[in-house]
């Protein structure tokens, strides 16, 4: 994807509510800003999450609210009501509450699936889509042909997916990987051993919470997105070009050398959620509340 880097400057952006104003198809990250619409009293979402130039959010009410890069139309979020939402390389995914998993914009594995009741995570990457149910079932589907979506037999708390490769996180804390497709990946070969509470899973890179709060990161290191610095975490989350954790006081730390916005400006405050992108990261307040910094997002175009 051709990404139009921002000043170097973090953007941080204090999403406020706005009355509509979705990025139009095919507006690049690059594109000029259309008009702020008028803000009305401040929207809370209870997900986030930030994709390859994208980033989606979901309402208490289970509306999803997309921004960002809309090449492919993952910003053009169809009419229904969700539970769950994910963003990929392209790509928007999301459960809704009629018990089907949909996706839109590049790859397209749920286009308006029956998914397993209780099904409570969804994720995507590369074209590939897997679910869980709460009682620890996945499923995954690929757009593409000869992935290998058959899921190792289990009960598991996650199931993630990146680029070439899905990892599971079984219900006694262990953590499997294996390739989608015939080449071999650094995460599928490089899964840590020891007791976990969380996984991650974006583009080339996996990160996992040990049960102690060490994260640990594996996969691809060329912008040093694996490189974790020392700390107790509550949450990780694996970038494109960057990796950032929240602590256990709600502090963000994000790390990747060349990535300087998320690395170097993170934004003060408290906060309960986080996700990173490619070249961007975003984090919910405990209150709710969406901010978003980094290269590629757009001031002009709030939440």
């Amino acid at each position: 994807m051709r990404v139009v880097r921002q000043s170097p400057a973090m953007v941080v952006v204090l999403l406020a509510l706005v009355t509509g104003g979705l990025v139009a198809s095919g507006a690049g990250i690059g594109a000029p800003a259309a008009a702020v619409p008028a803000a009305s009293a401040a929207r809370t979402y209870t997900q986030i999450a930030a994709g390859d130039g994208h980033t989606c959010a979901l309402t208490r009410a289970g509306k999803v609210v997309c921004r960002g890069y809309n090449a492919y139309g993952q910003t053009r979020v169809p009419t229904g009501v969700y539970t769950a939402i994910t963003a990929g390389e392209g790509s928007t995914c999301a459960l809704t509450r009629a018990r089907t998993a949909r996706c839109w914009g590049r790859f397209r594995p749920f286009r308006e699936k029956r998914v397993p009741a209780g099904s409570v995570q969804i994720d995507e990457g590369g074209g590939v889509a897997c679910v869980l149910n709460r009682t620890g079932k996945a499923i995954c589907l690929s757009d593409t042909k000869g992935a290998r979506t058959r899921v190792p037999a289990g009960r598991y708390r996650q199931v993630i997916v990146g680029d070439g490769y899905a990892c599971t996180l079984s219900r006694a804390g262990k953590v499997s990987c294996w390739n989608l497709r015939s080449g071999p990946t650094a995460v599928a070969q490089g899964a840590p051993q020891g007791t976990f509470t969380q996984i991650s899973g974006h583009f080339s890179t996996a990160c996992a919470l040990a049960r102690g709060g060490k994260a640990v990161c594996w996969g691809d290191d060329s912008f040093g997105q694996t490189s974790v610095p020392p700390g107790t975490y509550a949450q990780v989350s694996a970038g494109g070009t960057n990796a950032c954790a929240l602590t256990r006081t709600g502090k963000v730390v994000c790390w990747g050398p060349r990535n300087a916005a998320a690395v170097r400006e993170v934004p003060s405050g408290t906060f309960a959620r986080i996700t990173s992108g490619k070249y961007h990261a975003c984090a919910l307040t405990r209150g709710g509340r969406a901010v978003c910094w980094g290269s590629g997002f757009d001031p002009h175009t709030p939440f």
